[in-house]
């Protein structure tokens, strides 16, 4: 049992939390942003005057706020158990999947959490940039042999 288990760890995710990096920064961020973009009324108790996109997530937000993020937590988890457990060229594009659709949410948070037009557009390019880094870093860790 000990070496099996020692295998399942090793071989399929080996080297991979720099791969990890982005896709758990993004995902921080998106919910970060979502819990900051909720309005005043959420905050005062209204637990169904949530914003959010997502179906599943507006109703952990409907819920309470910790029950969201605990969601959020065990979704984080088991995406990256996934990626751990996956092939080497699956895993890197299953990082860069989460890792676009986390920041394409965190970016349409901007509007809510500061009305500035000159702050949109900044944080705008700066999520451009993030993600062309990622997608660069992803993929050349995915050329890398083993």
């Amino acid at each position: 049992m000990k070496r099996s288990l020692r295998w399942f760890l090793r071989t399929p995710g080996e080297r991979r939390g720099p791969l990890m990096a982005m896709p758990w920064a993004a995902f921080v961020a998106d919910l970060g942003f979502t819990l900051l973009g909720q309005p005043d009324a959420y905050w005062q108790g209204d637990y169904t005057a949530h914003r959010e996109a997502n179906p599943v997530g507006q109703w952990w937000l409907a819920w309470h706020p910790l029950a969201f993020a605990a969601a959020g937590l065990i979704y984080g988890l088991l995406m990256t158990g996934l990626i751990y457990a996956a092939a080497r060229w699956l895993a890197c594009w299953i990082a860069v999947a989460w890792t676009i659709a986390h920041l394409t949410g965190a970016m349409s948070w901007v509007p809510y959490i500061s009305p500035d037009f000159n702050t949109h557009t900044l944080v705008h390019n700066a999520f451009a940039v993030w993600i062309a880094a990622c997608l660069w870093l992803q993929l050349r860790f995915a050329s890398r042999t083993q």
